[in-house]
Order: C-alpha cells, then sequence, then structure tokens
C-alpha cells in the first residue's frame, strides 16, 4: 500500500518558523518514519519569486522589532477592515504571484498532508487544498506565544503552544474549537535527548565552573532587545559568564566580539 505523504514545508521569516518545522520533522520521522512517506520541503529553493518573498519577510521581521510602527499599522488595518478581508486582499495583490508559486510548488508534491509553521503557506495550502486537492488535510503549528488576525480559521489542525493561545484562536479568530489543540512548545531531538548536566555542560563548553551564568538570546535575528539586554548586564561588577546567542545577526557578533 502507498505510504500517506506528508510534507513539511519551511519557510524562513524568523528563524523559530524553521526550527519548529524541524522538530515536527524529527519526531514524525522518530514515531511514523515506517508508515509514512515524509517530504522536508524548502519551499524557496529553486524559485526566485518564492526566494524574493522571503527575502521581504526577513527584512520585515527586522523592521518591525527594531521599530513597532509597521506591526502596529499592519494590525490597525486588520482591525479597521477585517481579518480575513486584509488576508485574502494581502495575497491577492501584494503577495499574489508567491501565493500561486507556493500553491504551484505543494501541488507539485501530490501531499496528503501538509505541515506549516507560518501563516502565508498555511493560507496558501488551504486556498489550494479548497481549490484542487480537497482530500489533502492542513496542519499548522504555530510557534509564537499568540495567534494574530492573518493565521487562516479553515485549517484542518491548528496546534498552539499555550491555553491563552488556544482561547485567542477560538473566540477572537473564530477557529472551529475542535480543530484547535494546545501541544508543549516544539524541540528537536539534539536539545530534548541532552542528559549533560549543568558542570559537564560548562566543561564540555570550557565555561568557569565557578561563576553565574547568564545565556542571552532574541526573536527576528537578535534584532530586538538583545543589545540593550546584553550591555546591561556587562555593566554588573561581579563575576558572571555571559552567552550571547546573536543567531544570523553578524553586527551584533562583530560588536561583542571586539569588546573581547
Amino acid at each position: 500500500m502507498r505510504k500517506p505523504k506528508v510534507v513539511v514545508t519551511y519557510l524562513e521569516a524568523g528563524m523559530g518558523h524553521i526550527v519548529s518545522a524541524k522538530a515536527i520533522s524529527e519526531s514524525l520521522h522518530q514515531k511514523y518514519g515506517d508508515q509514512l512517506n515524509i517530504v522536508d520541503l524548502k519551499i524557496s529553493e529553486g524559485n526566485e519569486v518564492l526566494q524574493k518573498f522571503e527575502k521581504n519577510l526577513i527584512k520585515d521581521v527586522k523592521k518591525s522589532n527594531k521599530n513597532n510602527f509597521n506591526s502596529t499599522m499592519q494590525f490597525f488595518c486588520m482591525g479597521a477592515f477585517g481579518r480575513e478581508n486584509t488576508l485574502a486582499l494581502a495575497h491577492n495583490t501584494v503577495f499574489a504571484r508567491a501565493n500561486k508559486q507556493m500553491q504551484k510548488v505543494f501541488a507539485l508534491q501530490r501531499p496528503d498532508v501538509i505541515i506549516t509553521t507560518h501563516f502565508s503557506p498555511h493560507y496558501a495550502a488551504i486556498e489550494l487544498r479548497n481549490k484542487y486537492l480537497n482530500k489533502t488535510l492542513v496542519a499548522t503549528y504555530n510557534p509564537d506565544p499568540n495567534v494574530h488576525g492573518w493565521w487562516d480559521n479553515r485549517s484542518d489542525l491548528f496546534f498552539v503552544n499555550n491555553a491563552h493561545a488556544k482561547k485567542e484562536a477560538i473566540e477572537i479568530n473564530e477557529f472551529i474549537p475542535s480543530t484547535v489543540k494546545q501541544v508543549n512548545f516544539t524541540a528537536r531531538a539534539n536539545i530534548v535527548n541532552c542528559n549533560l548536566t549543568k558542570e559537564e555542560c560548562r566543561q564540555k563548553h570550557d565555561l568557569p565552573q565557578d561563576k553565574f551564568t547568564v545565556i542571552l538570546a532574541d526573536g527576528a535575528y537578535a534584532t530586538a532587545k538583545l543589545k540593550e539586554y546584553a550591555n546591561e548586564f556587562c555593566k554588573i561588577k561581579k563575576p558572571l559568564t555571559l552567552i550571547i546567542i546573536a543567531g544570523k545577526n553578524e553586527k551584533i557578533k562583530e560588536y561583542y566580539e571586539s569588546k573581547l
């Protein structure tokens, strides 16, 4: 018998979407690898339209975290003109080419299940399902702590990571209650299976055993508050090990390397 085909989609707009998709894929392979045909699909790979779309998403994420004017205006318009109206309008005007390309990429896979972690491929997958692949199931994990208005409520399964998000999805965004499921935060296997003690971790990474240790990480490519917080920690006069996770932010990395 043919194994059901599950397509796990990857679109970068902050690394949270990527690592969540990777964690889901790893778990599916571990638990159901012999029962499912699991495909990791990098949506923009080899597609100029989607590569440009992805780059614009990344720029928007960085801008919104440096200055919240962009996101404030987006949410204002969403409220003023209606969540579903602005979602459909944006994906059929500004994002029209990307929306069509995503549907084309998904259709070529002929999937039984499409798994997404970002609102844009989520919308494209639902539109494709409704138009052509009505037997395809669309399942989505929302990596954010809340459910904003651009998550399409027509999903077959919508996973959230906290009770507030579940309530928001159902009561504010009008998801069908039976489609919304609360789960734990996703984590990749190398994190879940790490059994080293604090002392062993410090020894492995050549860190002082006797100093209080703080790790700072920030979303949106470390463009929001990481530098501000790190500078405050640097003012502390007591013995301290400060680990700053810069991710893809080369400027932040170079800034703190210059201070070593």
